[in-house]
């Protein structure tokens, strides 16, 4: 098996990375760090062409393992491009090669691909990454192991933007990875979600069946839920308590689930200079979920810009979940009809965002309890 891509994706655990991954950098670069960082290999080639060349070297500055970049003409055909990667790759030969053809142009990876199989063999690994965040092994189809860690800054590095600041950012999986300030207000959160469902329209400043204390914070049945009296008004009439209450639930879906990151808050500059805000940003491997919190009323054109944002500084596989819980069914169907694939639409139904969060991070509905026997 030696050489093999089990081999590469060491599968058995105690076989070797390769020795060269070859990365072919498109529009959307997102598959080249996630083949280098799941598969580890010991130099990552990046090939790009003269539209691509400034992604590559956003890209490059991310790789620990970073080699040398190829820029070739984007209107050269596929045997002039077969020519000069012949010439570029003829070092290949003999070592453990596993090529990325996920990004660029079609001439690009057939002309990449035929050159590196003349020069390393049949046994040369080839991978790429599907729309919905897997990494697949192109003879096999199988899939790999790619649940890798990339954070905000470093998704929007590679897309020419950067992260300015953000409420908070940290690794969930762990029961208490989200401050337990923020799980303590979901207590508010929930109580107004599930308030939304009985009324037209969010009560954002009084809610019944709670009360603020001076210094005590606000109050439900008891529970302090560690909001002072002064932040309590900014709080429910605000966005805050629903972003927050989507981080929680967030955090409750990815418990035991490894590689998630979250961002709260996130304040954006555009790769144009611009300036843009995320409340919520998820991300597992090359799989990414933009949560829009929205208590006010929400339109189609709300829907589309936000779904174009996030495709542009995310990539064309990031999904979009908008969290209105003032939509009624009838609204949240015919919103959803509108929307671009890659958003998705809900409302107050707390099942109903945490599905819409597991689907964006690529994680399984949870096993539902079988019935005891009579």
């Amino acid at each position: 098996m030696s050489g093999t891509i089990a081999d590469v994706a060491q599968a058995a655990g105690s076989v070797k990375p390769p020795e060269l991954l070859v990365g072919l950098v498109g529009f959307n670069p997102l598959s080249v760090l996630v083949s280098a960082r799941a598969l580890k290999p010991q130099v990552v080639a990046l090939v790009c062409t003269d539209r691509t060349s400034k992604v590559a070297e956003n890209l490059a500055g991310l790789l620990d393992a970073r080699g040398p970049t190829l820029t070739v003409d984007s209107w050269l055909g596929i045997d002039a491009l077969r020519e000069r990667f012949a010439r570029e790759l003829a070092s290949a030969a003999g070592h453990r090669v596993v090529l990325d053809v996920t990004g660029a142009t079609k001439p690009l990876a057939i002309a990449a691909w035929q050159a590196l199989h003349d020069r390393v063999g049949p046994q040369m690994g080839v991978v790429y990454l599907e729309t919905d965040g897997t990494l697949v092994e192109a003879r096999s189809g199988a899939r790999l192991a790619a649940d890798v860690r990339i954070d905000t800054g470093e998704l929007l590095r590679i897309y020419g933007g950067r992260l300015q600041s953000c409420t908070w950012a940290g690794d969930l999986g762990e029961p208490d990875a989200v401050p337990a300030e923020f799980r303590s207000r979901s207590l508010v959160g929930r109580a107004l979600l599930s308030r939304a469902r009985t009324t037209a329209k969010l009560c954002r400043v009084k809610v019944p069946g709670f009360a603020a204390s001076p210094g005590t914070g606000l109050r439900y049945d008891g529970k302090t839920a560690m909001l002072s009296e002064a932040g309590a008004k900014d709080y429910l009439a605000k966005n805050q308590w629903l972003e927050e209450l989507c981080l929680v639930i967030a955090g409750e879906v990815a418990t035991g689930v490894g590689c998630v990151h979250a961002s709260l808050g996130a304040h954006i500059v555009t790769p144009s200079g611009g300036n843009d805000e995320c409340d919520v940003l998820l991300t597992r491997g090359a799989r990414i979920a933009v949560i829009e919190a929205k208590t006010a009323d929400v339109v189609g054109e709300d829907l589309q810009k936000r779904s174009a944002k996030t495709r542009r500084f995310f990539g064309e596989a990031a999904r979009v979940v908008v969290v209105a819980p003032d939509l009624n069914p009838q609204a949240i169907r015919t919103h959803s009809e509108l929307a671009h694939r890659n958003t998705e639409v809900v409302g107050a139904d707390e099942g109903a965002l945490r599905a819409a969060i597991r689907r964006g991070l690529g994680l399984p509905e949870p096993a539902v309890a079988s019935a005891p026997a009579a």
